[in-house]
């Protein structure tokens, strides 16, 4: 995102004038839906991290969350980068899906899963 924000600086003769300048990294979003595999019913109640694959180990970089009464769940904020979504938990008569699914968050996005 362009920073528009207009900086004064004074420079005198023969001197040097030094302004410093920062910029934030660009976040993007993941949301998760589950649905019933019969019949596309929203499923609420079941848990999800989200991962990192690093130094030969997956490691939880956020979560866990619960999808809500929707089957939602949105993780926020997160890095631009690749991503491996968990599930941890779902509630009964489902049966919990140990795959990783692979997600990738792009600066300002938004992944749907």
């Amino acid at each position: 995102m362009l920073d528009q924000t207009k900086r004064s600086v004074t420079v005198t003769a023969n001197g040097t004038a030094t302004i410093t300048v920062y910029n934030d990294k660009q976040k993007g979003n993941a949301t998760v839906t589950k649905l019933d595999r019969s019949n596309n019913a929203r499923i609420a109640g079941a848990k999800f991290v989200l991962q990192k694959y690093s130094g030969g180990q997956y490691i939880n970089v956020a979560g866990p969350l619960t999808t809500d009464s929707n089957g939602n769940i949105t993780f926020s904020n997160i890095e631009p980068g690749t991503y491996y979504l968990q599930e941890t938990y779902v509630p009964s008569p489902y049966v919990l899906d140990s795959a990783r699914k692979t997600v990738t968050i792009t600066a300002g996005g938004n992944a749907s899963i």
